[in-house]
């Protein structure tokens, strides 16, 4: 079993999540999705909801199954990417020194139009 973790909304997060599942559908390995709440905004409750099968946890409980290795990858979106920094929602970079710590790794998914050439 792979456990995917999200954090945040993100539409392009979304298409790709539900493109995977589609195609794990047909593999024997299944797939779990598991959204963090997102505080504050609670967005990963709408993603959660957004997705077929998603469970939504509390940002506390997230951070315990990446800690405990019960969460295999995860995605995040990007509000901006400049050539030195992607820029997301308040938390990322806490979740992001989480998975680092725990050995999970952390991929941004995000479309052209969050491609920045310069700083801010």
């Amino acid at each position: 079993k792979i456990v995917l973790g999200t954090f945040s909304r993100s539409s392009t997060l979304k298409s790709i999540i539900r493109k995977v599942l589609d195609a794990v559908g047909q593999s024997p390995v299944p797939l779990t999705v598991l959204c963090s709440q997102s505080s504050p905004g609670e967005e990963g409750e709408l993603m959660a909801n957004d997705i077929a099968g998603a469970e939504c946890l509390s940002d506390i409980a997230f951070l315990e199954r990446i800690d405990s290795g019960k969460i295999h990858l995860v995605l995040i979106g990007a509000d901006c990417i400049t050539p030195r920094e992607i820029a997301n929602k308040v938390g990322t970079r806490n979740l992001a020194d989480a998975c680092r710590g725990a050995g999970v790794p952390v991929y941004c998914c995000a479309d052209r139009s969050k491609l920045w050439d310069d700083d801010y």
